[in-house]
């Protein structure tokens, strides 16, 4: 276990920050819940998809199933070995400006406003279910 995130974009930022595209070593965010279960299928995590690798934005590496299952034991180990308590989670790595504006947009109005387009899908995760209304999107205004 190299870290801990309190969400899945910090998570990914670190992957990306640490690892080259591509090569080794085998890597992959594990989901926690309540401290003590590990979500088994790592393909979809945080509601996205992390088995599309870096076309989803997920720079993960494994060799297959046996890979996969070796890293959830090892996730699994270090919460036994902690009894449930993960490391102090960091926080998200402060995400630089890209130059555009990203406004989080809910059905009837403007809810947040972004200068990347990260901060802006860490928002709607954040604050809405998957599938459910109200309809929302991010809108960028260059």
């Amino acid at each position: 276990v190299k870290a801990s995130y309190d969400n899945i974009e910090g998570a990914k930022i670190y992957l990306w920050e640490n690892y080259l595209q591509g090569s080794p070593p085998g890597r992959m965010i594990v989901e926690v819940k309540h401290g003590t279960y590990i979500t088994p299928d790592p393909l979809t995590i945080g509601c996205q998809d992390q088995g599309g690798g870096v076309d989803t934005g997920f720079n993960i590496k494994w060799g297959g199933w046996d890979a996969i299952d070796h890293m959830n034991k090892v996730a699994s180990a270090y919460l036994e070995d902690h009894n449930g308590v993960l490391k102090q989670p960091l926080p998200s790595p402060s995400l630089p400006s890209d130059g555009d504006e990203y406004l989080v947009v809910e059905h009837d109005g403007v809810k947040a406003s972004y200068d990347n387009i990260e901060g802006a899908k860490i928002y709607l995760w954040e604050n809405y279910l998957q599938g459910s209304p109200p309809g929302r999107m991010i809108v960028e205004v260059k």
